[in-house]
């Protein structure tokens, strides 16, 4: 059965006291953004951090007219992709990026754009995480409309009131239609500022040229309470085909829930013991053993798969950051359970939000009264997104290809499953199922 288918500074006169014995230290081409230059370890789902020995440069400004050599470096730091410069918020000498003033920045930044003269949206995430006093970033972009999307880890340097995003490596498991940028590179920074927080483009650059300066793009997005519902590695930018759990059923003593890895494995728990906020499961369906443990853990979800008899499941953590709400449809056209309906004039859901889709957007609408799997009763729906709206018209060509009719008087039903589309700041659509009867 056919379905709808659907992320520097100005170089001042330092004073460097450093005594190295196994690092090889740049000066030119290593410099970090941030006044302290911290080397500190990057959080993966599937390992263990690796210890890193912190180095700290420590820099002082002078008093006196800034050199040539400073000068020239300054003008080096520019973001010359962007057209625009920027020099990054100093770092206090006492603040490596391992402390906790770097609390504030840790949570969820999204940025959507509007594609000028295009009908689609390039979307950006930023999900900065702690774990074990270290931060770390996963930078997600996703271009739609030219097929290109990204997922990569950053270290974070700086402070309270600046921080900087420098490449680590790409995401590993998932996919990166191209790798433009390499390790080291500056990706993007944030500044506090009175008003909330300002982006500088580095590597990353907008497509739009009004928005490659500096600005207000990204704003934050607010986790739900709860372990309850829908949750996701990232945000769900492929709907159906995200690695993601639902939690279904939650009490002191157990836990129901089902669990999609991308394309690898399906499971579904009923009222597993939970004891001391980790479940053990075992699932022995068609002799592929599985066996792995869910944690609740400071507002996340820990999936870990300790023994598997699946050649392509991998052993080892998978990280549940981000949890999203659902958000239903306020206005149909028609209405459900509609009569005399011209399916010529289309069919209309309004979300009162603008939506994007998770997965190619095609639809079809089939008989109410024919049996699921059925081949008979389909007819091939166009799919428009419009702002708040999904618009429905009958594609003319494939029904003439498939020897598809619209009949008059017939009970159709039109089902939109949850997931297939997403809301800037990355909450899904509830399914739900709209009936009519032609005229």
């Amino acid at each position: 059965m056919r379905s709808l288918m659907l992320l520097c500074t100005s170089f001042m006169v330092m004073t460097i006291v450093v005594f190295l014995t196994s690092c090889n230290l740049q000066t030119d081409s290593m410099i970090s953004p941030s006044k302290d230059i911290v080397a500190s370890p990057i959080f993966t789902p599937s390992a263990s951090p690796t210890t890193i020995p912190t180095v700290t440069i420590k820099m002082e400004t002078p008093k006196s007219t800034p050199t040539e050599a400073q000068n020239k470096n300054q003008i080096e730091l520019q973001q010359n992709d962007t057209g625009s410069s920027y020099t990054p918020t100093k770092v206090s000498q006492s603040t490596p990026s391992t402390s906790q003033n770097l609390d504030s920045w840790v949570g969820d930044y999204i940025f959507t754009e509007d594609i000028d003269s295009k009908d689609y949206t390039k979307f950006y995430e930023v999900f900065i995480t702690k774990e074990k006093n270290d931060y770390s970033a996963k930078i997600t972009t996703d271009d739609s409309g030219v097929g290109v999307y990204s997922s990569l880890q950053a270290k974070i340097n700086g402070d309270r009131n600046h921080i900087d995003f420098i490449l680590s490596g790409y995401s590993p498991y998932e996919t990166n239609t191209s790798k433009p940028y390499n390790p080291g590179d500056h990706l993007l920074g944030f500044t506090k500022t009175d008003t909330g927080f300002s982006t500088h483009w580095g590597k990353i650059v907008p497509a739009n040229d009004t928005n490659k300066v500096v600005g207000t793009y990204f704003k934050i997005r607010e986790n739900s309470e709860g372990y309850v519902g829908h949750w996701y590695t990232s945000i769900p930018h492929t709907g159906g085909n995200s690695t993601t759990i639902k939690i279904t059923e939650l009490t002191k003593s157990s836990i129901s829930f089902h669990l999609y890895i991308t394309r690898t494995y399906s499971y579904d728990g009923v009222n597993i013991k939970l004891e001391n906020n980790i479940a053990k499961f075992v699932d022995n369906n068609n002799d592929d053993e599985t066996i792995g443990t869910i944690e609740l853990s400071n507002n996340k979800l820990i999936v870990n798969i300790e023994k598997t008899n699946i050649p392509i499941l991998h052993i080892g953590r998978t990280v549940f950051n981000y949890k999203v709400s659902e958000f239903k449809a306020t206005h149909l056209s028609p209405n459900n359970a509609a009569t005399e309906v011209d399916l010529g004039k289309g069919i209309e859901i309004d979300f009162d939000r603008r939506i994007s889709p998770t997965l190619n957007p095609t639809a079809m609408i089939t008989k109410a009264n024919v049996p699921s799997g059925s081949e008979d009763g389909y007819v091939e729906m166009n799919v428009k997104i419009k702002g708040n709206k999904l618009i429905f018209l009958p594609d003319y060509d494939a029904m003439k290809l498939f020897h598809e009719v619209i009949e008059s008087g017939q009970k159709y039903q039109l089902a939109i499953d949850e997931g297939y589309f997403r809301d800037d700041v990355g909450n899904i659509n509830s399914g739900f199922l709209l009936e009519f009867t032609t005229k």
